[in-house]
């Protein structure tokens, strides 16, 4: 509820039905959940079901790690309300997300402090040269690197044009198909200007 009351804030968003929350006490109690069809990865720490918006999460008795993913998941939640409100206000068929890139980036911004295993990854993919601009996401989609990549870029949005550039990209996201234009609307500059400042950064 902590959360919720920040997220309402942060995302400038209000939810207006309640958010099933499961919770498994053990991992491998989560890994055979019936809510999604398949068996779960061992390196899934929770997940948020966009068709019926569950939110399941196991502990793994560390309450820091549970806290951090209940937010990371309450993100979730929030931000595909978010879209599909903007995109229903402006008669848009609501299918649509941003990338997923965006998508666990903002999870990982809203739920974490950019830890010393975060700062080591983009310092080691910059330095050599594995580093993924903007226009290159899709070169390490559903990588670790990722969920980095999409935190930093956030951080970066926060520090050099002001937090609230990042849910204005939200409320923008019906303006474009190419997730890439509506980021640099958002920010009014192109976006090769934006990926050098990036990584400079």
């Amino acid at each position: 509820e902590e959360v919720f009351d920040e997220l309402k804030v942060k995302l400038n968003h209000v939810l207006t039905r309640r958010v099933p929350l499961i919770f498994y006490n053990t991992h491998l109690h989560f890994q055979q959940t019936n809510t999604t069809p398949g068996f779960i990865p061992e390196g899934v720490g929770g997940f948020f079901e966009f068709i019926k918006g569950r939110v399941v999460i196991p502990s793994t008795g560390s309450l820091n790690d549970f806290k951090h993913v209940i937010r990371h998941e309450l993100v979730h939640v929030f931000m595909t309300n978010k879209v599909f409100r903007v995109l229903t206000d402006h008669r848009i068929p609501s299918d649509a997300l941003p990338p997923l890139w965006f998508v666990e980036g903002i999870a990982e911004y809203l739920s974490t402090e950019i830890d010393d295993q975060a700062e080591m990854v983009m310092r080691d993919a910059v330095l050599n040269n594995y580093f993924a601009p903007l226009k290159n996401m899709f070169q390490i989609y559903g990588t670790f690197l990722m969920y980095k990549e999409g935190q930093s870029f956030l951080e970066f949005v926060e520090e050099t044009y002001g937090e609230e550039k990042i849910p204005l990209m939200l409320d923008n996201f019906w303006m474009y198909t190419d997730f890439n234009k509506v980021i640099s609307y958002t920010l009014g500059k192109s976006l090769e200007e934006i990926d050098s400042e990036w990584l400079l950064y």
